[in-house]
């Protein structure tokens, strides 16, 4: 199965909120250039095979769930399968499994950085976002601490993910 991720996440203040522009990947080769001009409107796609000049064809549900034929790029009918097998979301599915990945890779931004500095757990019944941190930077001796303290509740050491 493919993995989607994104790279070189830059975001902005627009005229609706935050937008930014990332590149979507497939199994870590850049398919797509995205853009989220902050405008309420729906997302660009540049998808980068689309001046092989190939199109395909994908059959899918509308937002108004009527059965319609995509023309599309071989990339973009990759991708638009993936989401839709993956969600029954009804409009904009795209859109929404994209700002996923970019919120994912912010979040992960900000985790790295804090873990430089301090130590982060999440423990067991934490809603997701939500992190429990030490002024303490990450060492055998703050682990021991957290293991001692809170025990079999410590779901994860999130500076463990960031360990070479």
């Amino acid at each position: 199965m493919s993995e989607y991720t994104v790279k070189s996440v830059k975001t902005f203040r627009g005229r609706e909120g935050m937008g930014f522009n990332a590149t979507l990947c497939r199994d870590g080769k850049k398919v797509a250039l995205v853009d989220d001009a902050a405008n309420g409107g729906s997302y660009s796609y540049h998808w980068l095979d689309y001046k092989e000049g190939r199109k395909v064809e994908v059959d899918i549900v509308n937002w108004q769930g009527k059965a319609v034929k995509m023309h599309c790029t071989p990339e973009q009918a990759k991708f638009v399968e993936h989401v839709r097998a993956h969600t029954k979301e009804t409009f904009e599915p795209e859109d929404r499994f994209v700002v996923d990945l970019v919120d994912d890779f912010e979040e992960a931004k900000t985790l790295k950085r804090w873990c430089r500095t301090k130590t982060v757990i999440i423990l067991k019944g934490d809603a997701k976002g939500n992190y429990h941190t030490f002024n303490d930077k990450y060492s055998a001796a703050m682990k021991a601490y957290i293991e001692k303290k809170y025990g079999d509740q410590v779901a994860e050491i999130v500076n463990e993910r960031f360990v070479a």
